[in-house]
């Protein structure tokens, strides 16, 4: 079953309460900002509606590359995940990646 993608506001999206990293790798922000500008946002991210906003569950480069590039919009999957199941869609997101703390 395909998810629906919607396009939302930048400005109404924060960051994850528990990021998986506590720093981002400069380098490899700014190739992400030109492969997006090159190729476009070829995976949308994955948030939950808390109140009138939205917080990341999945993809926070991906969300903090368009906010550098000052977008206005990027595309999301919301999901609905309580506090703990927002959490371990983020683990299962981000387990085999070495950068993560």
């Amino acid at each position: 079953m395909s998810k629906k993608v919607e396009a939302i506001e930048i400005a109404i999206i924060d960051d994850p309460h528990t990021p998986m990293r506590s720093a981002m790798d400069e380098a490899k922000l700014e190739e992400l900002m030109r492969s997006i500008r090159r190729h476009g946002l070829m995976q949308p991210i994955t948030v939950r509606r808390i109140g009138q906003r939205y917080e990341i569950i999945a993809g926070h480069r991906r969300f903090t590359a368009m906010r550098r590039m000052q977008e206005f919009f990027i595309d999301c999957i919301v999901e609905k995940a309580t506090d703990s199941e927002a959490d371990e869609r983020r683990m299962a997101e981000n387990l085999y990646r070495e950068d993560i703390n």
